[in-house]
């Protein structure tokens, strides 16, 4: 089971102490992702998101999360199990998209950049993820239907703040 962590600014300003902050959030995490941890800070320092990852479909990739499509500088950090994998691979092959790896993660970054939130549609599976999105500048969270993948929140004046558990919330704010 990984962990996936965040801050966004809506006003799109600078995120004071974004680096420390994700970091520490990332670190109530490391217990469930021994296989990988990873964290992307923008560098405008507008919005930051983490991920620690066990690895259960495809073990020996070497793709790292926060996971990044270049192309449109849009970012996926993903815990979860996509059933339909092959089917959604198979879709998105013929409509001209390339993988680098057999990760479920990929696809779902791949249909993001390719769909936007429509693929949402499609997917079966259990999931709680984070999409940034680089050419509309917007953050997507979101999680399956029954909950299976837990995703909790703290919204601030200018921000959001967002983990796989509670601890990193409480270790990032005030409050007791």
């Amino acid at each position: 089971m990984c962990g996936i962590a965040g801050i966004y600014s809506f006003n799109g300003r600078e995120i004071r102490n974004l680096e420390e902050r994700i970091g520490q959030m990332t670190n109530y995490l490391v217990h469930r992702g021994p296989d990988g941890r990873g964290i992307f800070v923008d560098p405008k320092m507008q919005f930051a998101l983490s991920n620690t990852r066990l690895a259960i479909s495809d073990p020996i990739s070497t793709l790292q999360q926060p996971l990044t499509d270049v192309t449109n500088d849009s970012f996926l950090t993903f815990n979860g199990e996509i059933f339909n994998d092959l089917e959604l691979r198979e879709d998105l092959i013929s409509s001209g998209r390339r993988f680098g790896s057999n990760q479920d993660t990929e696809i779902l970054l791949q249909g993001m950049v390719a769909e936007g939130e429509p693929f949402l549609q499609k997917i079966d599976g259990m999931w709680a993820f984070a999409f940034y999105d680089g050419v509309d500048k917007s953050l997507l969270l979101s999680r399956d239907l029954l909950g299976e993948r837990q995703l909790f929140y703290k919204l601030y004046e200018t921000e959001i703040v967002f983990a796989s558990e509670v601890p990193p919330l409480l270790a990032d704010s005030d409050m007791k």
